[in-house]
């Protein structure tokens, strides 16, 4: 034999033996996923205000590829929501994923469990054929992201609120944003033509949009503004104002309250914009003001709305339904919520408007937690995917790629506009608390309890005691 035949043997058999090798482990790799699939997985499940049908086709999607993975979902009363949880986990039960707001993060931390660092490999099984069906097994090496990925794919407020320790804690499909409700007819009749840009705008027009009977009562408001607990979110609202007047909330660690101290911008080292933006929000609620529009003996602000007995409110995405509901033949129009300048800048020269969302989490005692957060990541993160919960539920989106085509959307666009500049400012433990502290601030302004100055250096005293 001679070499160069021997050489080419040796080649030969070696080919064999390396075709052989590299499909004896693919075989190695389906065998492995197959046997780990056989044990069956169920995913609880808990949010709020959606539903099993807005959840539905995000979770086919997800069960195409795990099939040996179910997901409960399960809707809970907002109200009843934390106790729920709170009592299920004390008593070694619960769900594997929760929805959590972006303010319950830093109060939640202890209870959840951080998305994976790094790869993991999740079993999956693709379904082939006709009316014979075949399973087709394999892994997926599904890579979680990190903190620096979430500032890439997402809005600015989601970094600023799921992620710290340089961990993330959750991720959510949509972030929801503050706007201008209004209704047109009411502003035509007052000869308002556009909706007002800046808060100068709103304090002028207030006073053509407000109508008392004879007895000096108020039958018309022009706007849902300083009030406490008739107005939905008056916490979200005053602290919209606050920021956009150059509010610092907290030290840069997040955790000593800041609102009621002196601009750090501002020429006149005097000015307290928190206190500033205080007194202009309970101004409209003020019967010694010019601009008083409000009474906290009103009924809720939604009400007043849709009854037609009040021409503006601010509000989040999830009131337009509501509204059209209660006053399906109402004119409404939508308009960014107002700035302090007129061109949609603030104090410190930027765009600054108010978000929130619910963020999908993973709770620590979850025994499917790889699981969990595979979901997690599937349902918030692929683009296709989030665009079936998003059209199901007409939410504005939190992924930068969606929000690039939502701007183009007329439903859409003031909402996803917004929410690239979008802040909020809790990160502590007890939100609960800390609203309950501002709607009382309000009061004690407006029932001429307080100032302004003493009452938001009070309240400032009572937040630092929920860090």
């Amino acid at each position: 034999m001679t070499k160069g035949r021997k050489n080419r043997i040796l080649f030969t058999i070696a080919s064999f033996l390396l075709v052989f090798l590299l499909g004896a482990g693919c075989v190695s790799d389906s065998v492995r996923a197959k046997r780990m699939m056989k044990n069956k997985v169920t995913l609880e499940f808990w949010g709020v205000f959606d539903t099993n049908y807005d959840w539905e086709p995000v979770i086919q999607s997800y069960r195409k590829s795990r099939l040996n993975v179910d997901i409960n979902y399960r809707k809970i009363k907002f109200e009843n929501y934390e106790r729920e949880l709170l009592d299920a986990w004390a008593e070694g039960r619960g769900p594997d994923i929760i929805m959590v707001h972006n303010t319950w993060v830093g109060g939640y931390k202890t209870k959840l469990a951080p998305a994976p660092e790094g790869v993991k490999e999740i079993p999956v099984g693709e379904v082939t054929g006709g009316l014979k069906k075949k399973v087709k097994y394999g892994f997926e090496n599904v890579k979680f992201l990190r903190p620096l990925e979430v500032k890439d794919r997402f809005v600015q407020i989601v970094y600023e609120n799921a992620v710290s320790d340089n961990k993330v804690w959750a991720l959510p499909v949509s972030v929801d944003t503050l706007v201008l409700y209004y209704n047109r007819l009411l502003l035509d009749q007052a000869g308002i033509v556009v909706p007002p840009k800046s808060w100068v705008e709103v304090a002028n027009i207030s006073r053509k949009l407000t109508k008392y009977d004879e007895d000096g009562n108020i039958l018309q408001s022009a706007i849902a503004l300083g009030g406490a607990y008739n107005i939905n979110r008056s916490f979200d609202i005053l602290s919209l104002l606050m920021a956009q007047n150059g509010t610092q909330f907290t030290t840069p660690d997040g955790y000593t309250a800041t609102f009621a101290r002196r601009s750090a911008y501002s020429a006149n080292r005097d000015f307290r914009p928190g206190q500033e933006a205080l007194r202009f929000y309970t101004d409209f609620a003020n019967p010694a003001k010019a601009i008083y529009t409000w009474s906290e003996n009103f009924p809720q602000a939604v009400e007043m709305f849709a009854s037609g007995r009040l021409a503006m409110m601010i509000g989040y995405s999830y009131q337009k339904p509501i509204i059209r509901s209660l006053a399906p033949k109402i004119d409404l129009g939508i308009a960014p919520v107002p700035h302090i300048n007129a061109n949609g800048t603030d104090a410190t020269g930027t765009s600054v408007n108010w978000g929130s969302f619910w963020g999908l989490a993973v709770a620590k005692t979850s025994a499917n937690s790889d699981y969990a957060w595979d979901f997690v990541n599937f349902a918030t993160t692929r683009q296709e995917v989030v665009k079936k919960y998003l059209e199901r539920s007409g939410k504005p989106a939190a992924l930068r790629s969606i929000i690039a085509k939502q701007i183009l959307d007329p439903e859409m666009s003031v909402f996803a506009n917004q929410a690239l500049t979008a802040m909020s400012w809790y990160r502590g433990r007890n939100i609960s608390a800390v609203e309950k502290i501002f709607k009382d601030m309000i009061l004690k302004v407006t029932n001429g309890e307080l100032t302004p100055q003493k009452a938001i250096i009070e309240a400032e005293r009572l937040v630092n005691q929920t860090f």
